[in-house]
């Protein structure tokens, strides 16, 4: 297979040669943000032809505005089962393609996005799974509480692949056949089905390796509000995947009350003001402490975990 070469517009008599690649988008009352996404797919340098955009709305009521219109090559699923991990795999029963690419309906990806991931495969026949780069952008000038815990804490998408073997779908690239080897994604989990999934794949040899040029831009969480429900439904999709039970169970919950002290490592290797490090450091004791209330709330009192 010939090399993928950048261009301002890929021009080829080989482009039937070029692997086809399903991009999967899930969405969920988020039409605004969805179009801009939808503008950035389409300018991707990469054939159209050998292109597929599947946009699963996760809310079968909630139908897009009239003024959103889909490409010949973009295709408006719907999943009424509840969560993100539901919705992609709606998409992956579709999907057509040979490698499938992952994002979110409020990422914007670089316009070599594809190409660049699609590149790596070819020049690296070892690799089956990528996770590419994720660059938090914000409101406004002067970050929000929650933007400043964001900028440190958020997407460390490097780390998680060295030290995990996962990425998160915000920006994942996979060949197709590893969904039928190892089966889809957990759909019962709201949150952490990502992870889930690249431990499953990594058990099961599929490496992954992460490159800064295949680029994604995600929204940073503006509200501290928005961070405690997201960390509230980590917190119920780890105690599920984990299965804690018993002594493990109340040894997890003590672990949480304690500072988090291996987060200063964390902290440090970020580039931010010391009054950044030393309120993302509180933020993350406060989270903390929610996720052992959380784990309380699920593991006790089995209440399950909110969507948003």
């Amino acid at each position: 297979m010939n090399k993928i070469k950048l261009t301002d517009r890929i021009i080829s008599t080989f482009e039937k040669e070029y692997p086809k690649v399903s991009v999967i988008v899930p969405t969920y009352h988020d039409w605004e943000r969805l179009e801009k996404c939808l503008t950035a797919l389409r300018k991707q340098n990469y054939p159209k032809e050998r292109l597929e955009i599947l946009i699963i709305n996760n809310d079968p009521n909630d139908t897009p505005p009239i003024n959103l219109y889909f490409n010949k090559n973009e295709f408006f699923l719907s999943e009424k089962k509840p969560g993100s991990y539901a919705a992609r795999n709606k998409g992956l029963i579709t999907a057509t393609g040979s490698i499938i690419a992952f994002t979110d309906s409020d990422c914007i990806p670089e316009p070599d996005w594809i190409v660049n991931a699609v590149n790596k495969f070819i020049d690296n026949p070892e690799i089956k799974r990528i996770g590419g780069n994720i660059k938090l952008f914000y409101k406004e000038k002067k970050l929000t509480i929650a933007e400043k815990y964001e900028k440190i804490y958020a997407f460390r998408q490097k780390e998680y692949i060295n030290t995990q073997g996962m990425a998160v779908t915000a920006n994942m690239f996979s060949y197709s056949y590893l969904f039928e080897e190892i089966g889809y994604f957990n759909e019962s989990l709201y949150s952490g089905g990502d992870s889930e999934w690249g431990r499953r794949a990594k058990k099961s040899g599929y490496n992954i390796h992460y490159f800064n040029d295949v680029t994604v831009y995600h929204p940073a969480r503006s509200k501290l509000s928005e961070l405690i429900l997201k960390n509230r439904r980590e917190a119920a999709g780890k105690l599920r995947v984990n299965k804690l039970k018993n002594i493990d169970f109340l040894l997890s919950i003590v672990i949480h009350i304690l500072p988090p002290i291996k987060s200063i490592k964390i902290i440090d290797s970020r580039e931010a003001k010391t009054t950044e490090r030393i309120l993302a450091f509180f933020i993350r004791y406060l989270l903390r402490i929610n996720t052992a209330l959380e784990y309380i709330r699920v593991g006790v009192f089995k209440n399950n975990a909110e969507r948003k």
